[in-house]
């Protein structure tokens, strides 16, 4: 729910795969219209406090429109 109500217009989120250990680790897979969008997205993950790290790899921002991305999140959850 909290990714959610993060998740700017036209970001559409197509899988998550949650992890079990010492750290647990959400993996969120999805697509973006634009590049802007994405950041955008993941600016504001980064902001919220339940989650420690938020991992957007450099290769989702290669190109600047129609963006398949993936991101990594740990935290306490």
């Amino acid at each position: 729910r909290t990714i959610l109500s993060h998740k700017p217009s036209g970001i559409k989120l197509i899988g998550f795969h949650l992890t079990s250990g010492e750290k647990r680790e959400l993996f969120v897979t999805g697509s973006a219209p634009t590049r802007a969008s994405l950041l955008s997205f993941s600016q504001a993950l980064n902001r919220e406090k339940m989650f420690d790290e938020i991992d957007l790899p450099v290769s989702n921002l290669t190109k600047d429109k129609d963006i398949d991305f993936s991101i990594k999140i740990e935290g306490a959850f």
